[in-house]
This record gives C-alpha cells, sequence and structure tokens, in this order.
C-alpha cells in the first residue's frame, strides 16, 4: 500500500557505522509498520466481515486489530516528530487522550473481569481514534500514488469476492481459523460491500496531482456489482453516494452529470437482473446473520415478535430490519430519557441495550426469538448472544457514552476533517470516513470492520496536514 518518501532517508555519515545501522533500522521498522497498517487496511476492505474475524493467539483480539496495535508500537521509532504535531492536532487528539484515559482508569478497574473484553468494545470508538496521530508518524513517509493504487486494488477485490460468492463459485464454510462459531469464511455483510465499492468509486477517480487517470470502466463495474450484490439500504445509500461523489469529481459540469447518470442506470440494471444471475448461478446467498452485528441487510421482510420492552409486554409485527431497527431505537431514546442517562449514557461493558428493551438488568447467555424470549427488536433469529448495540452509530456511542462522548467522537472527526483539506489524500480519506458513517446509520460502528479503515484515513488526512515543518525537517 505505501511506499517511503525520500524524508525517510536517514541522513547519516557512512563513517558513523552505529548511526547508520540506529538510521537502517528506523527505515526498516517504518517499512514494516507500513506493511502491518497495509494489511489490516486490506483483511477489512477485502475481506469484509469474514476478514475481520481471523484468529490470534490472543483472546478476542482479531488479526487485523492485532497488526495494527503493532504497527503502532512500529511507529514510536518517530516519537521524536510528535513535537512536529501541528498545534490543532495536539489539541484535539490531546483531549481524545485524556477523554480514554479517563474512561480506562474510572471503569476498568470497576468492571468484572469476564466483562472486561465487553468493555474495551464498548470504548472502541475511542480507542481506535486515539492512536491515529500515532500511525501518522509512519503514513508521513507514504507514497500517494501507491497509496491510491493499493485501495483500487483492495476494493475491487471487495467486489469480486460477493460477485464470486453471488453466482456459486464461491461458498461459505466454517473455519477455526475464524474467531468466531457465528462467522464462515466468505460471509459479507453487504453495507460493507457496499462502503468499500464506494470507496473504490473514488479511488479509480482522477488523481491529476499524482498522474492517475479515472478508469470509469472499473467504477461501472464496481457499481454493477453492487446492483447485484448490495441488498442492504444502508450499502445501497453508500453506493448512492459514491455515485454522487465521483460526478462532481468527474470535472462536474456535464461530464460529471454523465458519469453519475451511467452509474445509475448500471446500478438500477444491477439490481434489475440480480435475481435471474442469481438463478444461473444456483446459489442463495443467505442473509447476513451472526453474532451480535446483524441483521443489516433486509432480506426479511416480516419478523414477528414478542418482547417486554420496559417491563410491558408488546407483540409486534415487524416491516422488516427497517422497522426492528426503529422500534429498538425508540426504546434507547425513550429507556434513556427515562434513565436520564443522556449524558454520560450507561457503564461499559453492561447490558444497557437489553435491559432498556426488555426491562431485564442482565442478558441470558442466549436468547431464542422463536420461543418469545424477551429480546430487543434487532436480535437475530436462532439462539445467538443478544445484541449489544442499536445498529446506529450515533445511538451505540450515547448509549455507553452518552451525549459528551458523542461529542468527543464527533469533534475529533469534525476537526480532523475540516483542517486536512489540504492534505493530498484526503479526498479519498475523507470519504472513507464519510461512507462507513453513512452505512453506520444502520450497523454496528464498534466493529474494528468499520473503526480501522476510518481510522487509518483519518492518520492518512492528519500525516499530510499535520506536521509542522521548517527548512531543516524537511
Amino acid at each position: 500500500m505505501f511506499a517511503l518518501t525520500n524524508s525517510c532517508e536517514p541522513q547519516l555519515s557512512a563513517r558513523d557505522g552505529i548511526s547508520f545501522s540506529v538510521g537502517s533500522l528506523t527505515r526498516i521498522v517504518t517499512v514494516g509498520s507500513l506493511v502491518l497498517i497495509a494489511t489490516a487496511f486490506f483483511l477489512d476492505i477485502a475481506g469484509n466481515r469474514w476478514g475481520s474475524y481471523i484468529r490470534t493467539p490472543i483472546p478476542g483480539i482479531f488479526l487485523p486489530d492485532l497488526l495494527l496495535i503493532l504497527a503502532f508500537f512500529g511507529s514510536l521509532v518517530h516519537w521524536r516528530d510528535l513535537r512536529l504535531f501541528a498545534l490543532w492536532v495536539k489539541l484535539t487528539y490531546g483531549v481524545l487522550w485524556l477523554y480514554v484515559i479517563a474512561i480506562l482508569i474510572t471503569e476498568m478497574p470497576r468492571i468484572p473481569a469476564d466483562d472486561r473484553y465487553l468493555a474495551l468494545r464498548d470504548n472502541s470508538p475511542f480507542l481506535f481514534l486515539a492512536i491515529v496521530p500515532i500511525l501518522a508518524l509512519s503514513l508521513q513517509f507514504a507514497n500517494s500514488r501507491l497509496t491510491i493504487n493499493f485501495v483500487r486494488f483492495a476494493t475491487l477485490l471487495a467486489a469480486v469476492g460477493p460477485l464470486l460468492l453471488h453466482l456459486g463459485f464461491l461458498f461459505q464454510f466454517s473455519s477455526p481459523l475464524l474467531g468466531s462459531d457465528f462467522v464462515k469464511v466468505f460471509e459479507y455483510r453487504t453495507d460493507l460491500t457496499g462502503a468499500a465499492i464506494a470507496i473504490g468509486m473514488v479511488a479509480w477517480s482522477g488523481w491529476p496531482s499524482i498522474h492517475l487517470r479515472s478508469q470509469l470502466s472499473a467504477q461501472i463495474f464496481l457499481v454493477l456489482v453492487a446492483g447485484l450484490t448490495v441488498s442492504s439500504r444502508s450499502g445501497l445509500l453508500a453506493v448512492l453516494s459514491g455515485i454522487v461523489v465521483i460526478g462532481f469529481l468527474g470535472q462536474r459540469g456535464v461530464r460529471g452529470l454523465l458519469i453519475s447518470m451511467l452509474c445509475a442506470l448500471t446500478l438500477i440494471g444491477g439490481i434489475a437482473v440480480s435475481p435471474t444471475l442469481s438463478q444461473l448461478g444456483n446459489t442463495q446467498t443467505p442473509p447476513d446473520i451472526s453474532v451480535s452485528d446483524q441483521p443489516t441487510a433486509d432480506e426479511v421482510d416480516t419478523v414477528t415478535t414478542q418482547a417486554e420492552p420496559l417491563a410491558a409486554v408488546r407483540s409486534l409485527t415487524r416491516g422488516g430490519t427497517v422497522g426492528a431497527r426503529l422500534d429498538t431505537w425508540n426504546d434507547v431514546i425513550q429507556g434513556l430519557t427515562r434513565d436520564r442517562s443522556w449524558l454520560l449514557g450507561g457503564a461499559a461493558g453492561s447490558d444497557y441495550l437489553y435491559e432498556l428493551c426488555t426491562g431485564i438488568e442482565v442478558a441470558p447467555i442466549e436468547v431464542r426469538i422463536e420461543n418469545n424470549d424477551p429480546t430487543c427488536a434487532v436480535d437475530d433469529y436462532g439462539p445467538n448472544p443478544v445484541v449489544r448495540d442499536p445498529h446506529n452509530w450515533v445511538l451505540n456511542i450515547i448509549l455507553t457514552h452518552g451525549l459528551f462522548g458523542f461529542l468527543a467522537f464527533s469533534l475529533v472527526l469534525g476537526v480532523t476533517l475540516f483542517r486536512g483539506r489540504g492534505s493530498e489524500g484526503y479526498t479519498l480519506a475523507g470519504w472513507t470516513i464519510g461512507f462507513f458513517l453513512v452505512t453506520g446509520s444502520t450497523f454496528l460502528i464498534s466493529g474494528g470492520y468499520a473503526l480501522l479503515p476510518m481510522s487509518v484515513a483519518a492518520a492518512w488526512i492528519v500525516s499530510g496536514v499535520g506536521f509542522k515543518r521548517t527548512s531543516s525537517d524537511s
């Protein structure tokens, strides 16, 4: 994904053997950190859901997350460059670090050992953002042309996998290499596919500053695959957003309008012929059902459940997953209002969402909707652990961290996007964050498969405009 620029060359004397060795080691570690970041990004974008659940020897830590952690420590070889950060980086991410430390100091010691992994997961939006400036220490040496080409390649694979599965050339299967029994190899969430395809559409646009031409054929292919495979409304919304963006990037005017219209017609055509191709491929793609972050695809037309929200028995016929989400969001809003917990939210690692939906403070190990077990509306079919997130990134953060946490999260992202407008990779990195926020309106943003690409994109922005350099530093 990345190549070192000349600024990373060690300015050392050849006769100083020790200094030369240190400089060479620094360069090796920097290259290694960039490779780790690229691999983690690739696994989450191209591998989709199953790529983000590859097991590691550390319980609860999956491979992309572990690679990013290693890249974090590798980037610290440039710790002296911390002094070169612009004031806005120091203030924005300094406040975030204070918030993260306050969370860990005040909450983690009081959380039972069995719940600490869940607590870390609830705090993950802030933990991922906190490492952004450290990752930027390595990403400042990334080659923009190679980076964009890498993103182009990753997003093409992100489309090819679901297409082959859709046509029957790939089949899902369980594997001990994955860290969850509820995830299968080649299991693709279509909302994540939609976000990856939208990112790819922008990546395949033209980049005059680094002499990369737009490739309309690749963009058309991505849009066609989206029409064939993306069944999630939020995923399709991301694709539609991507169509609008590439229209503006296509020199706007008549040419941009024609590009947008052509892509829109391709998307509609793909949706129209999708059932036909599915029959030709003789395969049925199952709904995106998994441990605690489903369903997100909208394959289910009607879901009938019984639950006891707020201790009142309620039987509802839900109009697909949209109705289920709206019911859950209503339970969250009413519960936060009743508990007066809008400001700080509930405790990280707790079953607060289940309590708001059912009135039961301690969630069971698993619930069965077919047995009318009390549950949230967005819980899955079959025996699964209860859903812990309301499938909306705004409510998800407010649920655990309150409005205070939501404002902190939004402020960091907002300042980074606002101040990063002059960075070379701003358009692609900024829209990478934007597309995940679009799909995050109906799925979990606490998952690494969304937060990891967002944090890498934010780090790329910071690496481009977040340093104040003198002539001696360059």
